[in-house]
């Protein structure tokens, strides 16, 4: 690819482009690991005990998790490409508030 002879703008889109990629691949990966961790080793703790809060807190605990790594990539994605994320965080910040 560093051979190639392409416009500035081009070149520019293929970078992004992979950074986006690699970025969504790693979003990804994540969300599996975590899913899989709380799968295999939190549920079975878990289930040892005799409470049904644990039980109950589960299910919640994956989709925040899932969810909270899912916008912190795309935060990151956007970052990246150039966009100001300063006021999205601030905004998320005051809508956290209210």
């Amino acid at each position: 690819f560093s051979f190639l002879e392409l416009p500035e703008n081009i070149s520019i889109l293929i970078n992004e482009g992979i950074f986006v990629a690699v970025t969504i691949c790693a979003i990804l990966f994540l969300i599996r690991f975590v899913d899989d961790f709380i799968l295999e080793y939190i549920v079975p703790l878990t289930q040892k005990t005799e409470s049904k809060l644990d039980d109950q807190l589960i299910p919640p605990l994956r989709k925040f998790l899932k969810l909270l790594i899912t916008v912190f990539g795309f935060v990151i994605i956007l970052d990246n490409l150039g966009y100001d994320v300063t006021t999205l965080l601030a905004g998320l910040g005051i809508g956290g508030l209210a």
